[in-house]
């Protein structure tokens, strides 16, 4: 038997970065992205996507939260922040994947897959108490790391993502084998 088996990276990363690193490997691989916000087919076609609710995404970029932690937000044309943290590009070195510097007031609020939040676990913590204080079953937080937490659309991760792909390719969770290093790989 000679099946061809597909591969699959689902990661926290952007699309537009994960697919730069495919090129780069010449590697051909469906893609789950975001945590789970972004499907991409072998050929880059979106399959699926999963959105923050615009009234969530106001919410969150527009409250006044007490923390330290830096925001940052994404959609399909990329990743924006308010403010230069040159210490968080660190992870993307080899991708070359960056932030635009943007006023956050001005982030249009209907295209948003996640929101970030970054700085000390322990801030993060209170953060996350916070935000499902004013959120409520609105959205799903997470760590993917912890000095990360996520605000994502409900039931958005990468497991949900899988089983969408799974159904595209007419394939079972069953024929599939993953692994994760991440806090957010439960």
């Amino acid at each position: 038997m000679n099946a061809t088996l597909p591969s699959l990276f689902a990661t926290g990363r952007h699309a537009l970065e994960m697919q730069h690193i495919l090129g780069a490997l010449s590697l051909d691989a469906y893609l789950i992205t975001g945590n789970g916000t972004r499907v991409h087919s072998l050929e880059g076609e979106l399959l699926h996507r999963d959105d923050l609710p615009a009234d969530v995404a106001e919410l969150v970029l527009y409250q006044q939260w007490d923390t330290r932690a830096s925001m940052h937000i994404f959609n399909d044309d990329g990743w924006f922040t308010g403010k230069e943290i040159p210490a968080l590009l660190q992870a993307f070195v080899y991708s070359g994947f960056r932030y635009q510097i943007i006023d956050v007031k001005k982030m249009p609020l209907g295209s948003v897959t996640k929101i970030c939040f970054c700085g000390d676990h322990d801030d993060l913590t209170r953060l996350q108490i916070q935000l499902y204080e004013a959120l409520g079953e609105r959205a799903h937080l997470c760590f993917s790391a912890t000095d990360c937490l996520e605000v994502l659309p409900v039931g958005c991760n990468k497991g949900a993502a899988l089983t969408v792909l799974t159904q595209h390719l007419g394939l079972s969770l069953r024929d599939c084998m993953a692994f994760g290093d991440a806090m957010n790989d439960s």
